[in-house]
């Protein structure tokens, strides 16, 4: 199993971020996850990818962009976006040289070479997808697996 980095997602008031929490975004009809272009595209891309996992340079195919860094766009602004509307810390890791990482919003990365990594989303994300949605076809076709 990979050694993926793991902070907490925590709150502003240090609680973390659990399914439950995930479960009141994925129903708040303001911010829809699913059904929100680039952002159900790429949740769709992850969920439908061995253990959930992804690397960027599959991202990139999957979108048709030329480079990595368009992800930045997309996930950047998935992870701000929630986080500041619901209160959230954006999780930043030490040896990475930034402040905070978006990215680290919705997912766990790990890194797999310099500058290289893959992404897999957070598992109580992941739970509450399977609790709100469980009748979606990328559940069925992992039961088939």
């Amino acid at each position: 199993m990979p050694k993926y980095w793991y902070k907490p997602l925590l709150k502003n008031n240090g609680d973390r971020v659990y399914k439950e929490d995930w479960l009141y975004v994925l129903s708040d009809p303001r911010f829809p996850l699913l059904g929100e272009g680039n952002t159900e595209k790429l949740l769709l891309l992850m969920l439908n990818s061995p253990n959930y996992t992804v690397k960027p340079i599959e991202i990139k195919k999957f979108f048709g962009y030329s480079h990595v860094i368009s992800l930045n766009n997309i996930v950047g602004h998935f992870g701000r976006k929630y986080a500041d509307e619901y209160g959230w810390q954006v999780p930043s890791y030490e040896d990475s040289g930034t402040p905070d990482e978006p990215w680290n919003v919705p997912f766990l990365g790990e890194t797999i070479g310099p500058s290289r990594y893959t992404w897999m989303l957070r598992p109580e994300l992941l739970e509450a997808l399977v609790e709100r949605h469980p009748n979606a076809p990328c559940w069925q076709a992992k039961k088939t697996v």
